[in-house]
């Protein structure tokens, strides 16, 4: 049973890894939490419940940005 929990979680933050990507290219921008909660609420609780806040989701998925680059317009 723990392992079926272990494998919805990697598919949920695989879902919501492609789900960023499509969006990004959608987008052609950084897509704002909103972006997802717009298209998909669930995808919200799945980051939420696996990374600290979305500014590190981000962080983790675009390497151009680091911690000194204005980017917290995009936790919003």
């Amino acid at each position: 049973m723990l392992a079926s929990l272990d494998t919805a979680d990697l598919s949920n933050m695989k879902l919501l890894s492609q789900q960023y990507q499509q969006m990004r290219y959608e987008l052609g921008r950084i897509p704002m939490l909103m972006d997802f909660a717009r298209r998909d609420a669930s995808l919200v609780f799945t980051m939420a419940s696996k990374n600290d806040d979305y500014l590190s989701f981000v962080r983790s998925r675009e390497k151009s940005l680091s911690r000194g680059q204005e980017c917290d317009r995009f936790v919003s």
